[in-house]
């Protein structure tokens, strides 16, 4: 699966106008998907985010980080 995530920002509601747009051509599982989900937070400056979860319908827990 292709992943595309685009944030965009606003001067008058973010303070500048802007655009980032991240891109993972191979998204495979969960795991890949909640990394990618993080490192878009942090691209658009959530640096202090850790990491990201998904919790599936049994109640796992699938993160971000290992």
């Amino acid at each position: 699966m292709k992943l595309t995530i685009i944030f965009e920002s606003e001067e008058e509601s973010d303070g500048y106008d802007g655009k980032v747009h991240m891109e993972r051509k191979v998204v495979k599982d969960l795991h890949q998907l909640a990394w990618a989900f993080h490192e878009a937070t942090k691209a658009v400056g959530f640096d202090y985010v850790k990491s990201v979860a998904f919790e599936k319908d049994n109640g796992e827990m699938v993160w971000s980080e290992l």
